[in-house]
Parts: C-alpha cells; structure tokens; sequence
C-alpha cells in the first residue's frame, strides 16, 4: 500500500455538475480532495445541461456565473397528430437562464483550482474497492487512488456502480435518454434574446419532449423521453425525424430560422423500471444522476437542481463523517436523496397524465367529426 501521504481525504469519481460542486464544497472545507475524471478534459463526457431554473451558485458560496442568459420568452406546446394543440405561457415565477455548456465546463474547472481540489483527467475508474480498516480504492486500468472516503458522480452511466455492487440492474423495460443537436446560427453576431419552446407530446414517440433554446450564437434541440432499448440500438426511433415534421410550422419555423445544420448525440440515461440502487456504503457515497437518473423530468433545469442538492448533502455529509463514517449517518443521507427525488418522480407521473388527458381530447374530437360526417 502506498505511504499516508498519498491517500486523499475524498476522490470524486466524475468531474461533471454534481462532482465539481461537491468537490468544491470539501475542499472550501479544508480536505484534501481528488477529481477523477474519465474524459480527456471536462466536459467531453457531457451532453445536454443548457438550462437552470435555481440560484445554485449561492448555495456553495460562489458568485453568479456571468455567462448565464436570462431566458425572456418561453413558450410551452401540445402537440397534436399533426399540428400544435395548445400554446401556453407557462409559470411566470420560475425564472430560467440559459448557457453554453462549454462556458460551464471552463467555470467548474475554475472553481475546482480556485479552492484547491486535484483533478486527474483520462482516468476512466472501472470499480471501486473497500479495504477493511484501510483506505477506499478507485481502480482503473493500470492505475489506482487510494481516498479515506469516495463520492461516485459518474452521472448516469451504470458501468462503474453496477462493477462496485450499488446498482442491481432488471431486466426489459425502457431506458430514457436525451439526444441533442446544436446548430449555428448564421446572423450570430447579431446578438439576440433567448427563447424557450417547449413541446410535449411528439409525433411518433408520445413519451418524448423536446425543447429549442435559441441563443445569441445557436439553437440547441433537445429531446428527451424513452424507448425500447432495441429502437435506439437500430436507429429505429430517430429524433431528428420528430423534429424535421414539425419545423415548419410558424411557432417552431421562427426559431430555426438561420441555423446551420448539426449532428445529433444520444445519451442513455437510465432505465426504467429504474435499478435497485443503494445510494451509500462503506465510506462511499452516490449523487447526481449516478444516484437517480433525472433525465426522465419533464421540468426545465431539473438536472441541475437535482445535481446541486445532492452535492450538497453529500458534501456536508462526508465533512461530518470522514473521521467517523457511522452506517447511521451513512444512511441518513440515503434516507434525505430519497426523500427529495420523489417531487421529480411525481412530475413524471403528473407529465403521463396530462399526455393521457391530451389524447383522450384528441380521440374524442376525432370520434365526433366522424359521427358529424
């Protein structure tokens, strides 16, 4: 085993949202701290992330990020078979701002060397093990960091919890994902406000979302939902096929226009029925989307305030615990992610009702016009 010296209080496996704050938050602390990061830099493991609805940045400390736009008009739709059922105005209290993702990632590197936290990029960590009476070690290929206690924010790749025995995954069901396409506007110097669509209900896949951000310098779609897991595999379901029926018409046809085409990228998020997980073990803790996948929210931003609150709690948790890592303690936090991720588990259920209702209205018009005829 290697000297005292080189075993850190607390490695964070996954430099993403969850990780980079929790990170910030132990080593604002004092504690020596590790990031562990798969890809070649931040950021090149992340997709989506381009709305946040929370003030997260007061939580921990930090100033609020100035690259964050203040969306000024968002628009919510149902969509029919063929045309758009209802457009709606929605809540005027949840303020939302808009950023690249890009400008985030070179934030969160910021404030990772500003409090003094060590990141390790190119290191894609494969299990973590638990020595009785010893130090917790993150392993990868030829390579392993040894920590007092761990904090797994991988987000919501499976691999590395399902390995280290803290997910259980079932079998059939669907999996959510989001794949998104980001497109460059051609009249970018023209600067600009943010616009938010939102659309529910899409043709050919009901249980998918979509929203189109128009920023200054580009429009990013992005769709959300889940499919059978062999549809996504065979490209059978295709977003952009979703996307290309409805640009034409008015509402969705102003905010395309200009843009130059781009590639869409697809992210499994999770699966549902979800995996048994459990959120906590010896010395080792999950947050993020590594905890619970919060892909599947029909809210804007939801991700982000989901990441937020667990790094937080995680972060507090470890700080009190590093020294005493009590199961009881331990579990606790377990007990208080759980407790928190059942409003976003309800958005779900109250988002399947309302595309229930939708389509029951549908049904019913098309029934009378053919009693009509």
């Amino acid at each position: 085993m290697k000297a005292v010296q080189d075993v850190w209080d607390v490695a964070v496996v996954g430099a993403g949202f969850a990780g980079t704050l929790a990170a910030h938050d132990l080593a604002r602390r004092g504690l020596r701290v590790i990031v562990l990061e798969r890809g070649k830099q931040i950021g090149q493991e992340t997709s989506g992330g381009n709305l946040s609805a929370d003030p997260w940045w007061s939580a921990f400390g930090l100033p609020r990020p100035d690259f964050m736009l203040p969306v000024v008009r968002r628009h919510a739709a149902w969509i029919g078979w063929s045309f758009i059922l209802a457009s709606v105005r929605p809540h005027p209290r949840v303020e939302l701002a808009a950023f690249a993702r890009t400008d985030l990632d070179t934030y969160l590197r910021g404030i990772l060397q500003r409090a003094g936290a060590a990141l390790r990029e190119d290191f894609s960590a494969e299990e973590i093990q638990t020595e009785p009476g010893g130090p917790v070690f993150v392993r990868a290929a030829g390579a392993a960091v040894a920590a007092k206690a761990v904090l797994i924010a991988s987000g919501a790749d499976e691999e590395l919890p399902t390995r280290s025995g803290f997910l259980r995954r079932r079998a059939g069901g669907r999996v959510f994902f989001v794949s998104q396409q980001r497109l460059a506007r051609r009249d970018s110097g023209a600067g600009g406000d943010c616009t938010l669509l939102e659309l529910q209900n899409l043709p050919g896949c009901a249980d998918a979302a979509a929203t189109v951000l128009r920023m200054p310098r580009d429009v990013i779609v992005t769709v959300r939902g889940s499919a059978a897991p062999e549809s996504l595999a065979d490209w059978s379901f295709r977003p952009g096929d979703i996307m290309g029926r409805l640009k034409t018409h008015p509402l969705i046809e102003e905010v395309f226009h200009g843009v130059v085409v781009g590639e869409w990228r697809t992210r499994i998020l999770g699966a549902y029925p979800p995996a048994r997980r459990r959120l906590h073990g010896e010395r080792v803790l999950l947050a993020g989307d590594a905890a619970l996948p919060m892909g599947g929210s029909p809210r804007p931003g939801a991700g982000f305030r989901w990441a937020a609150l667990t790094a937080r709690e995680a972060a507090e948790t470890l700080a009190r615990t590093l020294d005493r890592p009590t199961a009881f303690r331990l579990r606790a936090y377990a007990e208080r992610v759980r407790a928190a991720s059942r409003r976003p588990l309800r958005d779900r259920c109250l988002l399947r009702l309302r595309r229930f209702m939708a389509r029951a209205a549908l049904l019913f018009n098309r029934v009378m016009f053919w009693f009509a005829d």
